[in-house]
């Protein structure tokens, strides 16, 4: 399969040339950092487009209009929340654990103008808080996250449920769990990388 690119992400996603011009930048700072620090696999870097990036942007279709909130459990390098964020998801909260991990979640916020709270703590310990939507990804099964996903709970104007996730990334990886927390019961897919 022959690499995605920039202007390969831009003709499938529709996004306008200033926020692809927001992901380069940010495409490059991880490159660059992941030479010292494990943020993403390197085998994954020859088409960081197709496996980070489009792979993120594939939920945002499935993020309500009416989200205020998004919490992505443990961030590593921002998959999915930074970039749904650079997509112009508002309200997203990125917990990772790692302090060099948040570190770099901090200079490619600062590097692409996006807005985002980095909450330096591992999931178990945050702060409990309402969320309209929870991602992880990279993170362990749903069913062992379970008690970090209600760290997250659902406001009391619940929205109702989106449809299960059901289709791959689009390399035929399932990698995202999206959990929308707005009602009593929960709706959730979940997908391992």
């Amino acid at each position: 399969m022959t690499p995605l690119g920039p202007e390969g992400f831009a003709a499938q996603t529709g996004v306008s040339r200033e926020t692809v011009a927001r992901l380069e930048g940010y495409a490059e700072l991880l490159k660059r950092w992941s030479g010292r620090i494990n943020l993403v696999s390197r085998n994954t870097l020859g088409d960081l487009w197709r496996r980070h990036f489009l792979d993120s942007a594939q939920l945002l279709p499935l993020i309500p209009q009416k989200a205020r909130s998004l919490v992505d459990l443990g961030s590593g390098a921002g998959f999915p929340g930074l970039v749904l964020a650079i997509l112009g998801v508002s309200g997203v909260e990125l917990i990772e654990s790692d302090k060099r991990k948040g570190v770099f979640l901090r200079e490619a916020a600062r590097l692409t103008n996006t807005p985002v709270k980095i909450t330096d703590s591992r999931i178990e310990m945050a702060k409990p808080h309402a969320a309209d939507v929870v991602t992880a990804r990279a993170c362990a099964p749903l069913g062992k996250n379970s008690s970090d996903g209600e760290r997250c709970t659902p406001r009391p104007d619940a929205l109702p449920a989106h449809a299960p996730l059901d289709r791959s990334s689009s390399d035929g990886r399932l990698c995202h769990c999206l959990v929308e927390r707005r009602s009593a019961s929960t709706t959730a897919t979940e997908h391992s990388e």
